[in-house]
């Protein structure tokens, strides 16, 4: 737990942490390791979003006394960066210290060949938290801060190891995968990478899917192969489920084009799952080819399924896989990031 003495001075800026998605995530896990909770809303997943920026305004005020001393600001890329930017601008105005937290899974993207605008809010912060590797290499190759750090997001870990999943004792294969339903996650790919050999993995492997966006393309892929015998869609999952997906699961599947991270796939990994994933953003922070996971070029669907197949046929090289996963995720527990993060605030007071 990061002292009160220290808490006491810092304010979050951001999106609710009880909302859905990696930035509510990674702000209600710093929450947990933190004796207090200074904290301003600027983000909500409805039409109060509007208003937020607004109203966050008017809230910072109250930190104008000199005891405060640090703003952490949480921002992704695109609208959300500029939301974000009024803040740093108004804390630095406020004789404030400024942490600029970037999550963004497409920051390479919008900053481009350079925006002038992002640069000086870069430059006007204090500090500079990437979540991965190569975003934090990005940043010092763009030279946009002289402080730039990288803090990983972070879980809580087990305990105790998860119990082996389930025989179903017909030779079926479970695949799961949870996040959003989109272009940028891969999960297309996948249904389109088995849907094209569907009579081959008909009788072989299922395949359960968590989480909300492009229904419409996803159902239309679901009908366009006749994959209703194969896949299953869960919906919104809440961690719970979760837990009782991983548990009952034997390969994981994340075969993103853009990730900044990669929250599911640690928590997959913290399960003893091999993972099918690419070596994009963060994700090779996570996952090594052939050492807990296979790596696949992203888009890639023969290389997909191939690396399904290859699983599928392998169960030992499934549990090898499995296990260096477990032992890999054991660097991503929150003591660590704790003890990360509480540097970081002393570093600044």
């Amino acid at each position: 737990m990061i002292e009160r003495q220290i808490t006491d001075k810092i304010v979050i800026v951001g999106t609710s942490p009880e909302g859905r998605g990696g930035v509510a995530s990674v702000i209600a896990s710093h929450r947990r390791m933190m004796e207090s909770f200074n904290f301003i809303r600027i983000h909500v997943g409805s039409p109060l979003k509007f208003l937020l920026p607004l109203t966050g305004i008017v809230k910072s005020l109250r930190f104008l006394p000199r005891r405060y001393k640090v703003a952490h600001i949480h921002s992704s890329s695109y609208s959300d960066f500029y939301r974000c930017s009024l803040f740093v601008l108004l804390f630095k105005a406020l004789g404030k210290k400024v942490i600029l937290h970037m999550h963004g899974a497409n920051f390479d993207r919008f900053y481009g060949d350079g925006r002038a605008y992002v640069r000086m809010i870069f430059r006007m912060s204090d500090e500079v938290l990437a979540v991965s590797s190569y975003y934090a290499d990005f940043m010092r190759s763009r030279r946009l801060n002289d402080n730039v750090r990288c803090l990983h997001n972070g879980i809580a870990g087990r305990e105790q190891p998860a119990a082996p999943a389930p025989s179903r004792g017909d030779g079926v294969t479970n695949l799961s995968y949870f996040g959003a339903i989109d272009d940028r996650k891969g999960i297309f790919d996948v249904l389109e990478a088995i849907g094209e050999k569907h009579d081959y993995f008909a009788d072989k492997i299922r395949l359960r899917i968590g989480g909300i966006g492009n229904l419409q393309k996803f159902n239309s892929i679901i009908e366009k192969y006749g994959l209703q015998d194969i896949v299953e869609y869960l919906g919104w999952i809440d961690p719970a489920g979760k837990e009782r997906l991983l548990a009952s699961t034997d390969v994981f599947i994340h075969p993103s084009r853009s990730e900044s991270f990669g929250i599911s796939i640690l928590e997959a990994m913290d399960f003893g799952l091999p993972v099918i994933t690419t070596n994009i953003g963060g994700i090779p922070d996570l996952v090594s080819d052939g050492v807990n996971g296979i790596v696949v070029a992203p888009g890639d669907k023969p290389q997909i399924r191939e690396a399904i197949i290859r699983l599928i046929n392998d169960p030992a090289l499934r549990r090898e896989l499995g296990e260096n996963s477990r032992a890999a995720a054991k660097k991503f527990y929150f003591p660590f990031i704790e003890r990360q993060l509480k540097e970081t605030y002393q570093s600044l007071l």
